[in-house]
């Protein structure tokens, strides 16, 4: 297998795990999420409100609800990836 190769079985086999991931199992990893990272989260991805919207319900400002949405998104993101290491070591 050439190095392309390589990464590419690495990328397919971590979309598949990613597949895996229900939204019962999403919805855990949202709720592990830091209390203001989740308001703006759910609020942004779930209500579908803009951040000039979140920022005048909650009492702060555009740049803060970006900015929590940004550190939500991290935030998931490595859990997802750790949780498909473990599901990979599982495997085998």
């Amino acid at each position: 297998m050439t190095e392309v190769d390589d990464e590419h079985h690495v990328f397919a086999e971590a979309e598949h795990i990613h597949a895996q991931l229900s939204a019962k199992e999403l919805l855990r990893l949202v709720q592990e999420l830091p209390p203001a990272y989740r308001m703006v989260f759910n609020l942004y991805v779930f209500e579908g409100m803009k951040h000039r919207e979140i920022a005048g319900l909650l009492g702060i400002s555009e740049g803060t609800s970006k900015s929590n949405l940004s550190d939500a998104r991290a935030i998931l993101q490595k859990a997802i990836a750790r949780d498909a290491r473990t599901a990979k070591q599982n495997m085998l």
